[in-house]
C-alpha cells in the first residue's frame, strides 16, 4: 500500500488525533493512489476490540467506486471490511470451523451464495440492500458454531430498538492493597433494565462484567488511568468515568499530586499483655503517605475506642474477649487488622 496510507494509519493509532477509543471502530475512506486498482478495501480481522487497528478502509479509487448514494460498491465495501473489522472469520478457527470458506487460501470469506456481504468477488450495478449478512446463518452472523460470531461483538448495535444510553455509574473508586487494585462503583440505571460494565485501563478495554467491583493487578508506585461505563443490552454506553490512580497512594492529578486518598492504610498486628491491673495492647505505628489519624481499637467486633497512640490500656473487667486493632488515616480510609487476641 502507498506510504502515504501508512502515514495515515499511524496518525490514526497515535498523538495528534488518538483515534483509540476502544469503544469504535474506524471507517477510512482513502482516496489517494493504490497499488492495485482491483482491491477494494481492507479491514482487519482477529482484533475483536477497539483502538489501534480497529479499522475499516475503502479505497476509493478502485474497483470503480464512486460516493454520494450510499448504496453502491463503495457501501459495499464499506460494509463489507466494516464486518471483517469486527472480526469475521479470523483465522485460526476451532474444529470443526465456518463450512463455507472459499477456500484454504481464503478463510476469509464465504463462498456459498454471491449475495453474502462478505463473497469475495462482486459484480457491476449490485447495491447494498440487495446484500445478504452471512447466508444461510452459518459461518459468521448468527451461527451455532464455536467459532466467533460478530452478532457477539461489542461494536454490533441493532437499529431500530432501544436506542436510549444507561446513566454513567456513580462514585467510580479505585483502591489498592499491595499489588491487588480493586475498582468499585455504584449501579448505574437504564429503560432496559439490563446493564453491564465496561472497564477500561490506560485507554484499552480492560473488560467487561455484570458485576460492581472488579480486580487487577499493579506495580506498588505505577500510575495507571482507569475508568468504566455502562452498557445496557443493545450496546448503548452511558458516560465515561475514569480516574488517574496511582498504586499505593490514591486518585492523583497529570502531575502525579495526591487529590483524593483512596487507599487504606496497612495491616496492624496487635500485642498483648495481661496482668491483675488489666490488658495493654500495643502495635507499630503505621505508615501511610498520606497520614494517619488513628488507630481504631475494636473488643468483639465492636468499637471500643479510637486511639492517637501506639498502645492502650484496658481495665481488667473489660479485659475478656477478641481484640483487633486498625490503623485509619486522614482520609478515613480504615485500614484491615492483621491479628487478632482473644483474652479468655
Amino acid at each position: 500500500m502507498a506510504g502515504r496510507l501508512g502515514r495515515l494509519i499511524a496518525d490514526l493509532n497515535g498523538p495528534p488525533f488518538g483515534f483509540t477509543s476502544p469503544d469504535k471502530k474506524y471507517l477510512i475512506l482513502y482516496e489517494g493512489a493504490v497499488e492495485s486498482l482491483d482491491i477494494c478495501g481492507q479491514g482487519n480481522a482477529g482484533i475483536a476490540g477497539g483502538g489501534p487497528q480497529a479499522y475499516a478502509i475503502v479505497f476509493v479509487g478502485a474497483c470503480g467506486q464512486t460516493l454520494g448514494t450510499g448504496e453502491g460498491s463503495a457501501a459495499i465495501t464499506a460494509g463489507h471490511e466494516m464486518v471483517h473489522a469486527m472480526n469475521a472469520l479470523p483465522f485460526p478457527f476451532p474444529s470443526p470451523g465456518p463450512p463455507h470458506v472459499c477456500s484454504s487460501e481464503d478463510r476469509g470469506h464465504p463462498c456459498d451464495h454471491l449475495d453474502d456481504l462478505l463473497y469475495p468477488t462482486g459484480t457491476e450495478g449490485e447495491t447494498l440492500p440487495s446484500k445478504i449478512l452471512d447466508f444461510g446463518r452459518d459461518d459468521y452472523y448468527g451461527h451455532s458454531g464455536t467459532w466467533w460470531d460478530i452478532q457477539d461483538s461489542l461494536f454490533l448495535i441493532r437499529v431500530g430498538g432501544d436506542e436510549t444510553a444507561p446513566s454513567g455509574p456513580a462514585g467510580f473508586t479505585p483502591t489498592s492493597l499491595g499489588s491487588v487494585v480493586t475498582l468499585s462503583w455504584s449501579s448505574a440505571s437504564d429503560d432496559s433494565g439490563q446493564t453491564s460494565y465496561r472497564l477500561y485501563k490506560n485507554g484499552k478495554l480492560l473488560g467487561e462484567t455484570t458485576k460492581m467491583s472488579v480486580s487487577d493487578r499493579a506495580q506498588r508506585g505505577e500510575t495507571i488511568v482507569y475508568g468504566v461505563r455502562a452498557a445496557d443490552a443493545s450496546g448503548n454506553l452511558g458516560p465515561l468515568a475514569e480516574a488517574r490512580f496511582q498504586v499505593g497512594l490514591g486518585i492523583v492529578d497529570e502531575s502525579g499530586n495526591l487529590v483524593r486518598d483512596t487507599v487504606a492504610p496497612p495491616p496492624v498486628t496487635v500485642r498483648g499483655r495481661l496482668s491483675p491491673a488489666g490488658l495493654t495492647l500495643r502495635w507499630r505505628a503505621a505508615k501511610e503517605p498520606g497520614g494517619i489519624k488513628g488507630y481504631l481499637v475494636e473488643r468483639n467486633g465492636k468499637r471500643y475506642k479510637l486511639v492517637a497512640a501506639t498502645s492502650i490500656s484496658i481495665p481488667a473487667r473489660k479485659a475478656k474477649g477478641v481484640w483487633t486493632v486498625q490503623a485509619v488515616d486522614k482520609a478515613g480510609n480504615l485500614g484491615p487488622p492483621a491479628n487478632s487476641l482473644r483474652v479468655r
